[in-house]
């Protein structure tokens, strides 16, 4: 994992969002999840993986805005992982500060897969980025963001560092339901509402859901290949996404993200015309 990608994606959620999931803390304390680490041999789709691995499933019904688990291990200094990813491509140790180390002592969520998600990892404290919980450092939990079924593979997105060649999406029923049931203008409220601190408490879950789902087709080649080839995204709806980048009143980290994904999706849109 990128020290840079992960923290980037944690400090894309605003205070609220801390905030919320932080009381939804004291709830998993008391009553975590249960959870089991399985062998993966199919997708969502029940189509064969190209390489079998091992991922996390929910062993009951997870419902969305849930914790579901933390990633604990080894607290390393911040500087021991800008040394370390400079070395090794694969690892458990988790690059954001305080930087955790997974390999000795394997958490359940290191285990957890990428891909287009139905959970988040989040970092949890109160206010300071310094000051964690129960006088701790910051605690690392991943966060349902869909409901999650009994025997559902768990899945969250690593960030753009991830190699995309030969990865085989773990989701794909997944990602194309979202591309069915969510529409880019949909997808723009929602990163227009991200920053601000006005989100009424039962519309949080799905705002979020929405941009870091956006994000994942910001992140990862394969998704945007497959929405623009399946027209799940046209021209219309990039000049819709671009005029949104462009918008003063969103913020700053969305407006980052509606770019990022614009320039992308014109990219791609050229790669296809020049085949």
């Amino acid at each position: 994992m990128s020290c840079t990608e992960i923290e980037t994606l944690k400090l894309m959620a605003p205070e609220q969002f801390r905030s919320y999931f932080l009381n939804n803390y004291e709830i998993y304390k008391k009553n975590p999840p249960a959870l089991a680490i399985s062998t993966v041999t199919k997708n969502d789709n029940n189509k064969p993986l190209s390489l079998n691995m091992c991922g996390m499933f929910a062993k009951e019904k997870i419902s969305k805005g849930s914790i579901i688990s933390e990633y604990t291990g080894e607290i390393k200094p911040d500087s021991y992982a800008n040394s370390f990813f400079s070395q090794v491509d694969d690892t458990y140790l988790l690059g954001v500060h305080p930087v955790v180390d997974s390999i000795k002592y394997r958490s359940a969520t290191s285990m957890s897969n990428h891909g287009f998600p139905n959970s988040q990892l989040l970092s949890l404290g109160k206010g300071d980025l310094d000051q964690g919980l129960d006088g701790l450092p910051f605690r690392h939990v991943l966060v349902a963001i869909d409901d999650i079924a009994e025997g559902e593979e768990i899945i969250w997105n690593y960030g753009a560092h991830y190699p995309s060649s030969g990865f085989s999406e773990p989701r794909p029923n997944g990602l194309e339901q979202f591309l069915k049931n969510t529409s880019w203008k949909e997808i723009i409220q929602a990163l227009k509402e991200f920053g601000s601190t006005e989100i009424a408490k039962e519309n949080l879950i799905d705002i979020f859901n929405k941009v870091y789902k956006f994000k994942y087709f910001v992140e990862s080649p394969q998704a945007m290949k497959f929405a623009i080839e399946h027209k799940y995204l046209e021209k219309k709806h990039l000049r819709l996404l671009e005029k949104a980048s462009n918008n003063d009143s969103f913020p700053p980290l969305s407006r980052a993200l509606l770019t990022q994904f614009v320039e992308r999706a014109k990219s791609q849109f050229k790669n296809k015309r020049e085949l």
